[in-house]
């Protein structure tokens, strides 16, 4: 399963980005890339840009960990967008 976080509301929207279990459990060396989901406006998915998050090992890790770790996406479309990482408890 993992992680899949909801996105701070820009541009009018939110995504989700799900980060695989087995990444945290056993980060790979050089880190990995996670594309967004569409655009979500109050539940209804809209036309948009994709963003993209980039963690490194270390930071998958920390995740796994109980840390929290706030990263910001690419910025795609004119804007961007934050996730707040942290395992459920």
């Amino acid at each position: 399963m993992g992680l899949d976080p909801t996105s701070s509301v820009s541009d009018d929207h939110t995504h989700t980005v799900c980060v695989p279990a087995t990444d945290l459990a056993n980060p790979p060396s050089a880190g990995a890339t996670y594309t967004t989901s569409p655009p979500d406006s109050g539940g209804m998915v809209i036309a948009g840009a994709l963003h993209t998050i980039t963690l490194t090992a270390a930071q998958l890790s920390m995740i796994q960990a109980g840390q929290s770790l706030t990263v910001t996406t690419s910025t795609d479309g004119g804007h961007d967008h934050q996730f707040v990482l942290t395992m459920a408890t």
